[in-house]
This record gives structure tokens, sequence and C-alpha cells, in this order.
């Protein structure tokens, strides 16, 4: 006897699994950049020659294994004076983005367990 299954709805949720696994990275990029402009806007410190201002940013997203890192962070050799100053938000910034990407990561696999 022979048992034939349909794979139709398998193959769609694999297919859209994937689909989100490869916007994790375009995700992530776009929250620390929202967090580095964030920063560079909302800063407590003297934007004397806009140099630390504008080197806030988000690195382009690293993947490894079961792991995609991005850091959040200011160009300038003195931004961790500034920052540990509390001048910068910058650590607050990137908790704040990790705990937004966490809730939309839960979120989507959530909606994938529905389909």
């Amino acid at each position: 006897m022979l048992v034939e299954l349909d794979l139709t709805e398998v193959h769609a949720l694999t297919r859209e699994a994937t689909r989100s696994l490869d916007r994790v990275p375009q995700v992530m990029k776009a929250t620390l950049d929202r967090a580095a402009d964030q920063e560079a806007r909302d800063h407590a410190y003297q934007n004397r020659t806009g140099f630390l201002e504008a080197s806030t940013y988000a690195s382009a997203v690293e993947e490894s294994g079961d792991e995609a890192v991005v850091e959040l962070a200011a160009r300038m050799d003195y931004a961790s004076y500034v920052n540990n100053r509390g001048l910068m938000r910058i650590d607050e910034r990137a908790a704040e983005a990790a705990t937004e990407l966490e809730y939309a990561f839960e979120g989507e696999a959530v909606r994938l367990g529905s389909l």
C-alpha cells in the first residue's frame, strides 16, 4: 500500500519562513539605523564640530551560524568618553533597539506558527 501526502502547505510554510529569515538583516539594520539617527538628534553634548554627531552609525549586519550582530556606535576616538559621562545614550538606545527586535521577531515566530 502506498501512502501519499500533500506537502503543499509544508512547502509554503518553509518558503515563508525562509523569506522571513532573509529579511532579518534588513530589519535589524533599519532598527539600529533609527536608533543611530535618534542618538545623533537627541544627545546631551554640545555639538561644537559636528564630528561626533555625524560619526554615530549602525554597522552592517554580520551573520554567523545562528547569530546576527549589528553594532550601534560612534566613530570618533572620544565617543566613549562622552558616552561614559552620560552625554550620549548610545548603550540605552542599543538596548531599546534589541528589545524592539526581540518583540518583532517573537511576533513573526507567532505569525509563522499560526499559518
